[in-house]
């Protein structure tokens, strides 16, 4: 590799193990880099790994090398692994965690761009904030994460997050897709979420705060079948919010907690809800983000004939059988 793209992350490894306390010779960090880049390892993901081993051979924990007080960056200029920074967001899209080590995950964007922000439940406690979807906030000293190819940030227990009373404008880049909704999700209809973190609740239960009364939420996870040809053919996965449910369906958040209550299951609204839209041809606008597409809006495609949504049952069913 050329030595003016490598020797920049050499410095930059150097300089960072020389603030937390110690000083690594530069030739080997430039060995173990070239050992690596040797076997075609991209060289972000080298810098990451190298970081690690260095860290754990000098038993250097990672907090040790966050900086005083890192500088504020639109999101949009976040391109580099590892690296300490301040921004300034609103909270788009919330989701339940995948993991108990995570408390919240979602995606928060400027006006510059948009990016997933995870925060670990042992750092929750200590930040003390619980991010709520529509709320602009600003994340001081989080580190920066790339991972196949997605920029990311990840609040640790030396971050600060503080909301912010300006409601910080959102750059969004819309996409427009048609296709046919091919399958209503599971996690889709009358849930509850916490009061507290906006998660999901299961059986009564938060992951974060345990048995909690909730608040009843309306919406729809979906599978499109894409109308663009494709080998195989592509599917989009959707989310749409109460108020975009409600004006696909008729349903409102109140008209669903009502049907729930009448047939004593929340899993009448849901059903309802996929009489509605299951195989029906639509033109979708949104936001693609990581591998979810976030609906602003959506519109059946009028003049869709009879055969042509059999067809699609008949391509799903292909699919499913083979």
């Amino acid at each position: 590799m050329n030595t003016s793209t490598i020797d920049p992350v050499i410095e930059d490894i150097y300089s960072r193990f020389k603030t937390a306390g110690i000083e690594i010779d530069r030739n080997k960090i430039r060995s173990n880099l070239d050992r690596l880049l040797g076997y075609k390892v991209p060289l972000n993901e080298a810098s990451r790994t190298v970081v690690t081993m260095l860290r754990k051979e000098y038993n250097v924990p990672f907090d040790a090398f966050k900086p005083g007080s890192a500088g504020f960056v639109p999101i949009a200029s976040l391109k580099e692994d590892n690296k300490w920074v301040t921004i300034r967001g609103k909270v788009l899209q919330l989701w339940e965690p995948k993991s108990d080590s995570i408390s919240q995950t979602g995606l928060i964007g400027d006006d510059s761009g948009v990016l997933r922000l995870t925060i670990f439940a042992k750092s929750a406690e200590k930040l003390d904030v619980i991010l709520e979807e529509g709320e602009s906030y600003e994340l001081r000293n989080v580190v920066s994460s790339i991972w196949q190819g997605q920029i990311s940030v990840k609040a640790n227990s030396n971050s600060e997050i503080i909301m912010l009373d300006t409601d910080i404008e959102v750059k969004r880049q819309s996409v427009t897709v048609t296709g046919i909704i091919t399958e209503v999700s599971a996690g889709s209809g009358l849930i509850k979420r916490c009061s507290e973190c906006k998660r999901k609740l299961t059986k009564g239960n938060c992951a974060e705060h345990g048995r909690v009364e909730g608040v009843y939420d309306l919406r729809l996870k979906a599978v499109l079948q894409d109308s663009r040809q494709a080998n195989p053919p592509q599917t989009i996965d959707l989310i749409m919010n109460a108020a975009i449910v409600e004006k696909l369906t008729g349903i409102s958040l109140p008209r669903a907690i009502e049907l729930a209550t009448e047939a004593l299951d929340t899993a009448v609204v849901s059903d309802m809800i996929a009489e509605n839209v299951i195989f029906r041809y639509y033109r979708i606008s949104g936001t693609q983000l990581s591998s979810n597409f976030l609906v602003d809006e959506i519109v059946p495609v009028v003049g869709i004939t009879r055969q042509m949504a059999t067809d699609a049952k008949n391509l799903v069913s292909s699919i499913e059988v083979s």
